[in-house]
């Protein structure tokens, strides 16, 4: 009998501890995917931040380039100036550098054939004394953009499975 009775006293005990236990487990797992969330939608916009500011950068430097074809008279007065006004073309390579490094290796590569080919706009136009005509399919922003997409938009953040089969 005294057997039943220490059964019976300890069984609600451990149970109940056994309850408390896991219900700790249970809020560590959600604390832990609730921190892993965070860090990748910071992850997402960061990456989308820096290829935003590249992309301002190298609209600026773009402009400081049309405005030296503008204000010469020739391409070679328009090389000179372009070459005086050079910081705006700096700052994109180093808007570049940025993004490179929140970036994963593929979307960089991306990132530096489109300021490549900034850098081949910036000599044509100035070689033909006249801004050359970019769009879509040209290496326009919109093309790095829809490169990007897949490095810009999270995918769908969910749990994983906790070892349960799900029917298909």
């Amino acid at each position: 009998m005294a057997d039943a009775s220490i059964v019976s006293t300890l069984l609600p005990a451990i149970t109940a501890l056994g309850g408390v236990a896991l219900a700790q487990a249970w809020a560590m797992r959600q604390e832990s995917w609730r921190q892993r969330i965070e860090l990748s939608k910071s992850l997402w916009a960061g990456r989308r931040e820096a290829v935003s500011r590249l992309l301002i950068s190298l609209n600026q430097a773009k402009n400081a380039t049309r405005g030296a074809i503008r204000e010469t008279a020739t391409a070679a007065e328009a090389q000179v100036v372009d070459e005086s006004h050079a910081e705006p073309w700096a700052n994109a390579f180093e808007r570049y550098i940025e993004a490179s490094l929140v970036l994963p290796p593929e979307a960089a590569d991306i990132c530096w054939r489109h300021l490549q080919t900034a850098y081949a706009w910036r000599r044509a136009s100035i070689a033909g004394h006249k801004d050359i005509l970019t769009g879509p399919g040209k290496g326009g922003h919109e093309d790095l953009i829809a490169a990007l997409r897949p490095w810009l938009n999270p995918p769908e953040l969910s749990r994983p499975s906790l070892g349960r089969r799900t029917r298909t």
